[in-house]
């Protein structure tokens, strides 16, 4: 039997993105772009939690802009059209929980967001 090995990453999340980047721990260019980055991020041990945490920072930004009211909606609404796969279908509890269970059975499944094909 092949003995599985282990891919060492980490997730990074900025700040009011939906989008996950998954980044080997020995990507030490990516390291050093964090570490210019000017924008705020987070990073995150393992994938469940950064899909977790993308969810209710993109949820608190969606509450900020409606709490603007009128004034808010032009964001708001780009805001979901330039995260629509994420919000509607990437971030659902139910497929965060699927992801869950994948990487319980395959600790080196490989998660692949999906995305609508543009032509």
């Amino acid at each position: 039997m092949m003995k599985s090995k282990q891919i060492l990453k980490y997730y990074r999340v900025d700040r009011y993105d939906t989008t996950i980047i998954e980044i080997s721990i020995d990507d030490f260019k990516e390291a050093k772009k964090n570490k210019d980055q000017k924008s705020p991020y987070r990073v995150y041990a393992g994938l469940i939690l950064a899909l977790e945490n993308a969810k209710a920072d993109a949820l608190t930004f969606i509450n900020e802009l409606v709490r603007k009211g009128e004034d808010g909606l032009p964001e708001l609404l780009q805001y979901r059209i330039d995260h629509y796969e994420d919000l509607n279908i990437n971030l659902i509890e139910a497929n965060i929980r699927k992801i869950e269970d994948a990487l319980m059975i395959d600790p080196n499944y490989q998660w692949q967001p999906y995305r609508i094909k543009s032509n």
